[in-house]
C-alpha cells in the first residue's frame, strides 16, 4: 500500500462456481462502504458484471489452475491469482484478499480489516486421508505450522484480510506455497502474528453474518443494520438475498 493510491484489493473470480450476481454486489460493496481510497482488481474469469460497473474496477485474465493429484485446486488456484496480481501492481507494499460472495453493507475503514481476528482458538488436527481436499490441507497446514514452531491458531475467517506484501512472499517462498496447497491465512499469520491476541468470531461477534441453509429474513435483515459483512455459500444464496442485495446496493452504479 501506497498512502498516494490507497489499498490494493484483490478478488479471485472463478465464474463456474458463482451462483449469480454475487461478484456484482461484492464491488459495490467496496465502492458504497468502504472509507479509504482503493483499487479493486479482479483477477480470473471475465467477470459478470453490469457494463456500467467495469470502471470501478481492474481485470486481469488468468487461467484456473489445472487439477494435480494430491493437491487442493482452488488454495493452488487463489495463489496464483493473487500472485498475477501482484506482478501488476509493483508500487504497493501490502494488498487486501477478499471473496466475490463478501458484502459489504455498514461503512468500515482499514482498521476492521488490520485488527486481527480467528475464527476459531486452534487448527483442527485432520489426518492425510480424512475430509475433502480443504480439509487435509488444514491438516497438512498444522503439520508445518508445529515444525517450524509456528502458532496453532486458525485465522480463515472468511472477511477481507490484509496481506503484507513482502511477508506474503516470504512465507510463500519458504513452504513452496505454489507448489503444494496449503492453507495461506493460517501459514502467514501463525508465522508472523504468533505473539497477538485476536477477537475471535464467535456468533455474537458484530462483524460478519453468514446466510447458509434455509433462510431467515428476519435474522439477514437483522445483519444489515448490525455486521460489517454478509457472506453466502451454495447452500445460502438465494432469490431473497439477491433482492436484499439489489436494495441496498440500488444508489451505487
Amino acid at each position: 500500500m501506497r498512502k498516494m493510491d490507497g489499498y490494493l484489493v484483490i478478488i479471485p473470480y472463478l465464474a463456474e462456481e458463482a451462483q449469480g450476481r454475487e461478484l456484482e454486489f461484492a464491488i459495490k460493496g467496496w465502492r458504497k462502504h468502504f472509507l479509504a481510497p482503493h483499487r479493486i482488481v479482479v483477477v480470473g474469469d471475465i467477470p459478470n458484471v453490469p457494463l456500467s460497473l467495469w470502471d470501478s474496477f481492474d481485470f486481469i485474465p488468468r487461467e484456473r489452475v489445472p487439477e494435480t493429484p494430491g493437491q487442493y485446486r482452488p488454495h493452488l488456484d487463489i495463489l496464483s491469482k493473487i500472485d498475477s496480481a501482484l506482478w501488476h501492481y509493483l508500487e504497493y507494499d501490502g494488498f487486501i484478499y477478499t471473496c466475490d460472495d463478501i458484502f459489504a453493507v455498514n461503512d468500515f475503514g482499514p482498521e476492521e480489516i488490520l485488527f486481527p481476528k480467528v475464527q476459531d482458538a486452534v487448527m483442527p488436527v485432520v489426518a492425510d486421508d480424512e475430509g475433502n481436499g480443504w480439509w487435509r490441507d488444514l491438516g497438512k497446514t498444522r503439520a508445518v505450522c508445529e515444525k517450524y514452531g509456528y502458532g496453532l491458531r486458525n485465522w480463515v475467517c472468511h472477511v477481507p484480510v490484509f496481506y503484507d506484501r513482502h511477508k506474503y512472499s516470504e512465507i510463500i517462498g519458504r513452504h513452496e506455497c505454489s507448489k503444494t496447497s496449503y492453507v495461506v491465512e493460517n501459514l502467514y499469520f501463525n508465522a508472523f502474528w504468533s505473539n497477538r491476541v485476536p477477537l475471535v468470531l464467535n456468533r455474537g461477534n458484530n462483524i460478519k453474518y453468514p446466510v447458509q441453509g434455509a433462510f431467515n429474513k428476519e435474522e439477514v435483515k437483522a445483519a444489515f443494520k448490525e455486521k460489517i459483512w454478509i457472506y453466502t455459500s451454495v447452500s445460502g444464496w438465494c432469490k431473497e438475498l439477491e433482492a436484499m442485495l439489489e436494495e441496498h446496493y440500488s444508489n451505487v452504479f
